[in-house]
């Protein structure tokens, strides 16, 4: 399939924050450098789309230091040796990552490590996505887990 103009426009947008988009997934993930693979624009278009066909399941807010109960509801959500695709808010310009499992998540993340808040996790088959949307309530720090099937 061909890049359609507006993808192209995309992929060139988001080539301005590749090294930060690399940064961030650099602090949400254990990989490093050479080990990140970052999809094409055409290819992110599809699993966005995918994903939005998924119907919320349920949903939990938990403080944003209960990182055991967080990588705990995550796994019981998701398959832990299957690909992962990962997305933020920079994905869509930049393209969606793909980890080989959730063993390469850093579920230690800090708070900034990705400053707009949002970090989606699907697995590869699109069948099953959490979303991690933490934020900061009356000095409080919290994550809101969503799970979509």
């Amino acid at each position: 399939m061909l890049e359609s103009l507006e993808q192209k426009k995309r992929r060139l947008y988001g080539g301005k924050y590749l090294k930060e988009y690399t940064d961030i997934i650099k602090r949400i993930t254990t990989l490093n450098e050479n080990e990140i693979r970052i999809l094409s624009i055409i290819e992110t278009d599809s699993i966005i789309e995918k994903g939005k066909m998924l119907q919320l399941q349920s949903s939990i807010r938990v403080f944003f230091n209960a990182k055991e109960e967080l990588k705990k509801y995550i796994l019981e959500k998701l398959d832990t040796d299957d690909r992962i695709y990962l997305c933020t808010f920079f994905s869509v310009d930049c393209g969606v990552l793909l980890i080989d499992s959730l063993a390469f998540f850093n579920f230690h993340f800090n708070f900034e490590g990705d400053p707009s808040g949002i970090i989606t996790l699907m697995n590869s088959n699109l069948e099953h996505k959490v979303l991690l949307d933490f934020y900061e309530e009356n000095g409080l720090k919290y994550i809101e887990i969503e799970y979509y099937a």
